[in-house]
């Protein structure tokens, strides 16, 4: 599971010489000791920890007390909240619990109100910027910050609806002017808080914009009226204010976000409430749980399911544990189904292994023995698939391959009934929804029609991710509904119903092949060929070793990201190119006419989704010169170039995802020099004893984003 999040629950403030009404704690979550003498410190670690106390002793306290320590200012006994004692049993100890709760060193230690203070970005009495005390307090507070995150800072973004942001929050802020040229706009930035004013919704703007404001909101969680940035957007600060419409919109956004903080002060490792589809738990996972669908053998010859049995996780055995109770609302289920779940890696997800009992398991040997049979079993298979589901979490199921080859069936007639109907898969009466709500066919399906913005495409993927089997995709409700395969029970999970709309199309149509894809992830064809890459280009050259207007080694780009120049393909953004065959022809994707002297580019992100290390060979075969380069900055890229039609080939050892939990970059770049015919590759894989990986082996499957892979 992921590393635990804090949230500073103590908001503590310098006022008269420590001059700022500005909460900023992020202390430790135990409360103050009884003993003075006692530190404050997190709990299972050293004394002080995650701060250097004897550095604090022998190098922080004296400075304090020579700088700080006047009468009128932080001097004990009647100081203003951060006191500095000079004299007592323990003044190093007492200074040093005074301190702590002044410091975010959970989340951003830069919105530490001791530090604010010193480096003047908090109005302070005394400017202390150029005192030597500053650097030396801001170098102890990033030693504190990088012992307690030797995994890096925790994110808790995914705590915050970024819909409701970019819809209500956004706009809001800046029809109040506070992102106004000289108070918070990005480049004056008062108070080290600066955004971008009116960021366009799916913009890298709008994304930075909200994960500043959720960074902002995170060092002051106690309730959403106490935090800084409800306070200061309705206080009349600066003479602006937002409305009381929007301050109720920012009031309740923050306190979604905050009720799932424990009283001990931590963010909640269990994934967000929010990002499950509360419809399709109720409707397909609940029946599992409770005994009354086994997707094994849906006529009910036999049941192994029922997890909710009292003598199973029916019964509450308190805190901590599974309890799924059939009486209760399916929201308060999730609440704790949420709790046993892994984005970053779903097949370790308790609620998974625990039924195979297998290692991992948190108690192993699963009482219930084994539940599923294996990975093939389709009750595993519903609930992996819920999960992949998830907003945010990990998933093999591509976001590129979706938006250019599923998303458009949802809006063309032709793919029903091949246009006789007049009707699409999003008509109104069918799967239409609005801004994600449900659907007017009252399924747990809802499609936004004509989606185009990046938001709305993706609530379209996750909606359409609730209804895919990754392991067995031609049982995908997304395959067997338009199909009409639902009907027939040779399936083992149709209903033996026909779809309300008909079979919208054959089994072996187009449209039907790329579901399938979709739904079993993109892997290479029974060659061994990868037919699916981001692509983008055409860039000027004279030579294969050119480089692109990016640093090609630590490229990681996704769809709609940024490649160059407007002029180039799909306006200078990153594309999705599907191949026929097993070709990639880069002047096919980019339509133009044959040239000379340039390059195209191609990216794709493989993970092994064996339980093994897996030595493979990765083989570029062109007429062109070429570059296949494999890993990405800070990892070790590989890299062999071919020329004048000989091939390139590397060999990496790519490691089991469940351990590396990484995606690994691929990137072949392909140069037409003078005299070349064409602009083309093809990309294969086989393992190291030559044997040839394919769509049938299944040991690879490819992401074109970064982000998105995970088994």
């Amino acid at each position: 599971m992921r590393k635990p999040l804090f949230v500073a629950l103590t908001g503590l403030a310098l006022v008269g010489c420590g001059g700022s009404d500005d909460d900023g704690g992020g202390g430790p979550d135990a409360a103050p000791p009884i003993n003075p003498c006692q530190l404050l410190s997190d709990p299972e670690n050293s004394p002080g920890a995650p701060f250097d106390y004897q550095a604090f002793k022998n190098d922080i306290l004296p400075q304090l007390q020579a700088t700080c320590a006047g009468a009128g200012c932080h001097a004990a006994p009647s100081a203003n909240r951060f006191t500095v004692f000079t004299a007592g049993a323990c003044p190093d100890a007492e200074t040093f619990n005074s301190m702590v709760p002044l410091v975010d060193y959970k989340l951003n230690v830069d919105n530490s109100i001791l530090l604010k203070n010193l480096d003047g970005t908090d109005p302070h009495p005394i400017p202390y910027a150029d005192n030597p005390l500053t650097p030396l307090v801001a170098a102890f507070l990033e030693d504190a910050f990088a012992n307690a995150n030797p995994d890096g800072p925790g994110d808790v973004t995914g705590y915050f609806d970024e819909d409701t942001f970019a819809a209500q929050i956004q706009p809001a802020l800046d029809a109040s002017g506070c992102i106004a040229a000289g108070c918070h706009d990005k480049t004056t930035a008062q108070s080290g808080f600066g955004l971008h004013a009116n960021p366009t919704v799916g913009s890298p703007e709008m994304d930075e914009n909200f994960k500043d404001v959720v960074s902002y909101v995170a060092i002051d969680a106690s309730a959403a009226d106490a935090t800084t940035l409800y306070d200061r957007s309705t206080d009349n600060h600066a003479g602006r204010v937002l409305n009381q419409t929007a301050a109720n919109v920012l009031e309740s956004w923050i306190q979604d976000a905050l009720d799932q903080v424990d009283d001990g002060g931590n963010v909640s490792t269990c994934a967000p409430n929010a990002k499950f589809n509360v419809g399709v738990f109720e409707d397909e996972i609940m029946p599992f749980f409770e005994g009354r669908v086994d997707y094994n053998d849906l006529d009910g010859g036999r049941t192994t399911t029922g997890c909710a049995r009292s003598e199973c996780h029916g019964r509450d055995r308190g805190p901590g544990t599974f309890y799924i109770n059939p009486s209760a609302d399916p929201e308060d289920n999730i609440d704790s189904f949420r709790c046993f779940v892994d984005l970053t890696n779903p097949s370790a997800s308790q609620v998974l292994i625990c039924p195979l009992n297998l290692n991992g398991c948190q108690k192993r040997p699963h009482p219930g023995s084994d539940i599923f049979f294996g990975v093939d079993d389709l009750n595993y298979q519903k609930l992996l698939g819920f999960i992949y589901a998830t907003q945010n979490g990990a998933t093999p199921l591509d976001f590129a391959f979706f938006v250019r080859k599923i998303n458009p069936l949802f809006n063309d007639e032709n793919a029903v009934q091949d246009g006789l109907l007049g009707l699409t898969c999003a008509s109104a009466g069918c799967h239409r929804s609005t801004n994600g709500g449900d659907p007017d066919n009252g399924s747990n399906f809802g499609i936004i029609p004509e989606a185009t913005d990046q938001q709305d495409l993706f609530l379209n993927y996750i909606s359409a991710a609730n209804f895919t089997l990754f392991n067995d995709a031609t049982q995908s409700s997304l395959f067997l509904y338009p199909t009409n395969e639902i009907a027939n029970q040779d399936n083992p999970l149709a209903t033996g119903f026909d779809h309300p709309g008909g079979e919208c199309f054959d089994v072996n149509d187009q449209e039907a092949i790329d579901i399938l894809k979709f739904s079993g992830g993109i892997r290479p064809n029974g060659q061994g060929f990868l037919q699916d890459v981001l692509i983008a280009g055409l860039f000027p050259a004279t030579d294969v070793t050119d480089e692109a207007p990016f640093d090609e080694d630590a490229l990681t780009p996704k769809i709609f990201d940024r490649s160059g120049q407007s002029s180039q393909f799909n306006q200078g953004q990153w594309d999705l190119f599907s191949s026929a065959n097993e070709v990639i022809d880069c002047l096919q994707a980019f339509v133009v006419n044959d040239a000379e002297e340039q390059f195209c580019i191609a990216v794709a992100y493989v993970i092994n989704t064996t339980t093994r290390e897996l030595d493979t060979v990765m083989t570029v075969q062109s007429d062109n010169d070429i570059v296949l380069r494999i890993g990405a900055e800070p990892d070790v890229v590989q890299e062999s170039i071919g020329r004048d039609g000989v091939g390139a080939t590397i060999t990496t050892r790519l490691p089991a995802f469940g351990q590396a939990k990484k995606t690994t970059r691929i990137m072949i770049k392909a140069f037409q020099k003078v005299g070349d015919v064409g602009l083309n590759f093809t990309l294969s894989f086989a393992d190291d004893n030559g044997n040839i990986l394919t769509d049938a082996t299944k040991e690879l499957v490819f992401t074109l984003s970064p982000e998105n892979g995970g088994i």
